[in-house]
């Protein structure tokens, strides 16, 4: 079953409908974004969810420096999930995910935005 939403979800329920899916998919426009990123490709990683992205985004490049090829879509035309999740191998994606969590974990937090911060603002 799909979640498809047309209007703004509140926070809560926002959670709630990540956390009760397994599988996130993100049609990502690189065009309409530009040098933005989306909050929902790092909430999908904390939550451990297999998520599916567009070739060519900030996305796609995230997930090629963990080795995650399998999850970047280069033609959503003819992107066919019960055909794409029949070729994965759940175990290999969920340790490179689980791998790519932690490290995430490492660089965005608190202490790191402040490490970070003293240091741009001392040069």
């Amino acid at each position: 079953k799909f979640n498809k939403f047309e209007e703004n979800l509140n926070k809560k329920k926002y959670i709630e409908l990540i956390k009760k899916n397994s599988i996130i998919i993100l049609p990502y426009d690189a065009s309409l974004y530009k040098y933005r990123t989306s909050g929902i490709f790092f909430e999908s990683i904390n939550f451990n969810k297999i998520i599916f992205v567009t070739n060519n985004t900030w996305f796609s490049s995230e997930l090629k420096r963990f080795k995650l090829y399998e999850l970047i879509i280069n033609d959503w035309s003819k992107f066919n999930l019960d055909k794409k999740l029949s070729e994965l191998h759940i175990t290999k994606i969920e340790k490179k995910l689980n791998l790519m969590r932690k490290e995430y974990f490492k660089f965005h937090n608190q202490n790191n935005f402040v490490k970070i911060l003293k240091n741009t603002c001392e040069q």
